[in-house]
């Protein structure tokens, strides 16, 4: 047994030592962006919902399906941890940091298909994003999606190569876990088809012997891609209905389109609202402060891999280019759905890298490699030292450390022993509220709190506030439980100064905004 384990391992294992010291350093260095001063950051709007359903999976088994947060698989790996290590700030964001730590690795795994070259290329991209980082740190659908995403296309690589039918059932697990994680997969799903369909246009003549392969392939091998589709549908209905114990989940799963309360027909009916109210080139206005590297390597990677004419570098190429388009052309938008282009863009930039960065001119090499450098310092400074301060771009709606501090007050008073009823929150203000008072609080509507005899503290929305019936022995405390930055619009030619200085140094040119909340606190 013990002899048939490490010959398993000396063959997953490279020969060359030199690639093994570097993927080693990488796979350390990934840990440690990850997973260092994890639960340090304010719990932000979305994670407090996030958690809190996952909360109340592991505690009361209670789950179902709602398209407005996303797909299962996130509950299911939160509720896991949760149920191990306990409920924190760390644990709640520890699942993210896996999936992001396994992001980063998956292309030295897949290095005899990919080139040991294009693997480390694309894991150091990966490795140093600040976004990718952050968004590894934040609990979030899109920072675990993309990894089953880089899954089906690296499996897709390998079936090309072999034709073999076994790489069929990995792209169907792979882009079945996928859908089961975020709804944005259809818009993946809708990028691979295009991107194959322009490759295969600009490759045809020298890919007819692949083509008459794959349709060879496809005649002999039926009955195993029956299999596949079946297992695709397996996987969808298991995890959608929660083990087949919630069939309702499993219906709402379902493709509709004209079904605004499915899964495709919820996230269809959203993009006319345009919640963020973001302009067409807000993605690449972050690529622009966060990736240079990357968007450099993906306008790189567009001209190399047309020159090239290979057919595997263009999909990889046209495929990040086409899901940009869509993000950035989708009604709804904010910095964690850049996370989505983002790693198809770090795939196809290092797939250039790898293929060019030996060749570049001394000039040019040299340029590339102080970006590097800024983009690293990017990384760290947002994760380490700005990742609650929303002069970031990407620290969007976030709670600040203040009304942390104030809210921890609370939760020492109310959830170390557990008091029943203790906090009052008003429902507008539900998150991340709910999550910090899990265990000992009750929502309410309308002016009257409803204070019962253990309510020591009450959250008020700022827009109610007039009309709230303010109880007797209560003291009132007034502060930003959410603050923002939003740059405005500038054309004069002094705007250049501006963005140059919040570029290198992070110093906005307008005032931020913020949300309040009143707390009320009994004397």
């Amino acid at each position: 047994m013990q002899k048939s384990i490490y010959q398993f391992i000396k063959k997953i294992l490279p020969k060359d030592r030199n690639f093994f010291y570097a993927s080693a350093i990488i796979f350390l260095l990934a840990f440690a962006l990850r997973f260092i001063f994890l639960g340090d950051r304010p719990i932000h709007h979305d994670e407090g919902m996030l958690s809190y359903f996952a909360w109340k999976l592991a505690r009361f088994g209670e789950y179902s399906y709602t398209p407005q947060i996303h797909s299962p698989i996130l509950f299911y790996v939160e509720a896991i941890i949760f149920l191990i290590f306990g409920e924190t700030a760390a644990t709640l964001r520890a699942g993210q940091a896996f999936f992001g730590l396994a992001l980063v690795v998956i292309p030295i795994f897949f290095y005899k298909s990919l080139g040991k070259n294009n693997a480390v290329g694309i894991s150091l991209l990966i490795l140093m994003s600040p976004l990718a980082v952050y968004f590894s740190r934040f609990l979030v659908h899109t920072g675990m999606v993309v990894v089953f995403w880089l899954l089906t296309i690296l499996f897709i690589r390998s079936f090309l190569s072999k034709f073999t039918p076994a790489k069929l059932y990995f792209i169907s697990a792979s882009l079945a876990l996928a859908f089961c994680t975020s709804e944005t997969t259809y818009i993946f799903v809708a990028s691979v088809a295009c991107a194959a369909v322009l490759s295969w246009l600009v490759n045809y003549k020298g890919l007819r012997e692949k083509t008459a392969r794959l349709f060879k392939f496809c005649k002999a091998n039926y009955i195993e891609i029956l299999s596949t589709v079946l297992l695709f549908v397996l996987i969808w209905m298991l995890i959608y209905s929660a083990g087949l114990t919630s069939p309702k989940s499993l219906i709402t799963s379902l493709p509709n389109p004209f079904n605004h309360d499915s899964g495709l027909g919820f996230w269809l009916s959203q993009n006319p609202k345009k919640l963020g109210g973001q302009k067409w080139h807000y993605y690449l206005d972050l690529m622009i402060l966060y990736e240079p590297v990357i968007l450099i390597g993906l306008l790189g990677g567009l001209v190399d891999s047309i020159r090239r004419r290979e057919f595997f570098y263009q999909f990889v190429v046209f495929c990040a280019v086409i899901t940009l388009a869509i993000f950035s052309y989708t009604g709804e938008k904010f910095p964690w759905l850049l996370m989505c282009p983002l790693a198809l863009c770090a795939l196809a930039a290092g797939i250039y890298y790898g293929k060019n960065f030996l060749e570049f001119r001394w000039w040019w090499k040299t340029t590339i490699i102080l970006l590097a450098i800024f983009t690293v310092f990017n990384s760290v400074r947002l994760n380490f030292f700005n990742a609650a301060d929303t002069n970031e771009m990407t620290v969007y709606v976030q709670t600040p450390i203040f009304a942390q501090s104030k809210i921890a007050e609370a939760v020492r008073a109310c959830e170390q022993p557990q008091i029943k009823d203790c906090v009052a929150i008003e429902q507008k203000i539900t998150w991340p509220l709910s999550w910090y008072f899990r265990r000992s609080s009750y929502l309410f509507t309308g002016a009257n709190a409803q204070v019962k005899p253990t309510t020591k503290y009450i959250f008020v929305a700022s827009e109610s506030i007039n009309s709230f019936q303010k109880p007797i022995n209560y003291i009132q405390e007034r502060y930003y439980l959410r603050d923002w930055w939003v740059p405005d619009v500038c054309r004069k030619v002094s705007c250049a100064e501006n963005f140059l200085e919040y570029f290198l140094f992070r110093k906005t040119w307008n005032v931020k905004g913020g949300y309040d909340v009143f707390e009320f606190i009994k004397q």
